[in-house]
């Protein structure tokens, strides 16, 4: 018996294991857990939890709550959702705030 899954602990080389689930959505619970007891994982077929477009911009806003400082999230999210500001905009704030 090469490996095996007890009381959450696994035997045997991590290659031997395969997690599969059927929402990107259970996703960011399972990263979690590798991440926090040290487990090395490779997603197929996914984007991971933290580098979803719309979750980087999220934590971007937090960011920029946190810290108005922050001139790269605020360059992230300047114009999420579109608000019709265009690069010549941006340049000109960038260069007022410099």
């Amino acid at each position: 018996q090469k490996g095996r899954v007890e009381a959450g602990r696994v035997e045997g080389a991590y290659t031997e294991v395969a997690v599969m689930y059927r929402t990107n959505q259970q996703s960011r619970a399972l990263e979690e857990q590798f991440v926090k007891n040290g487990v090395p994982y490779h997603l197929v077929g996914a984007t991971k939890f933290y580098e979803r477009r719309e979750v980087k911009d999220i934590l971007a806003y937090l960011r920029v709550l946190a810290n108005p400082q922050d001139s790269n999230s605020l360059l992230r999210i300047l114009n999420v959702p579109t608000r019709g500001i265009g690069k010549a905009t941006v340049n000109t704030l960038q260069e007022f705030a410099e």
